[in-house]
């Protein structure tokens, strides 16, 4: 399973804590109940105080980078690195289960888009824009195959607000994108029941490129 760097062995042991309470509250009084809720509260609140330390030394590491690029891609390094997951199962058993399952057919609307000229769907993609959707990207959020995470362009974006409006300015005016945001990390997660062994028995999560996430972003606001 993919963790986050700042997930350490006392959110572990948090997490734990949190997992006993919840099995025994079956079976138990509204006591228990009770202590649930308060070591839910402290749970989230241990990870909103890893993730703002994480957050602080990330920010002084994009700081360095105006000067030093070895920090900056030691950085991108650092968020890179995962572990290896649900190696009981080979890769040709995840190949033909999630091509089973990617491949099933469905039905899927397609927004209509209006013959005329529409002013706000044909002008430039302008900064105010991309300001509101690196705003709304949700926290805690893991990155995707170019490592970059929410967090990172929030605490940088006030570098990084140029570049970001010009790249997504030029993505919608040729109507290409750069093809590394098309590619996806698919991680299997233990459902926590059945055989390890089975592909059944995990469930997807697919982890998509935080940029690509700000640019639909823009997409959907405009067209809703």
């Amino acid at each position: 399973m993919v963790r986050n760097p700042w997930f350490d062995k006392e959110c572990q042991n948090s997490q734990k804590e949190l997992k006993k309470i919840h099995y025994m509250i079956k079976s138990n009084t509204n006591y228990m109940k009770l202590e649930y809720t308060v070591k839910k509260k402290t749970y989230k609140q241990l990870l909103i105080s890893k993730t703002l330390y994480d957050l602080r030394k990330e920010h002084e590491l994009i700081d360095r980078c105006e000067t030093d690029q070895k920090d900056f891609w030691n950085l991108i390094k650092n968020r890179h690195q995962t572990k290896p997951v649900a190696d009981q199962v080979s890769e040709e058993s995840w190949t033909a289960h999630f091509t089973s399952l990617l491949s099933a057919k469905g039905s899927h609307e397609t927004p209509s888009v209006p013959d005329q000229p529409n002013s706000q769907l044909d002008s430039p993609i302008d900064a105010t824009e991309v300001t509101i959707a690196v705003n709304s990207l949700k926290p805690l959020k893991a990155a995707g195959p170019d490592g970059i995470t929410g967090e990172a362009l929030k605490i940088g974006f006030g570098h990084l607000s140029w570049f970001l409006t010009l790249l997504f300015a030029v993505c919608y005016s040729s109507a290409i994108c750069p093809i590394v945001w098309l590619s996806t990390y698919l991680i299997p997660l233990y459902k926590g029941k059945g055989s390890k062994s089975s592909p059944d028995c995990y469930r997807g999560i697919a982890l998509l490129s935080i940029l690509l996430k700000t640019y639909t972003s823009i997409l959907a606001n405009r067209l809703y």
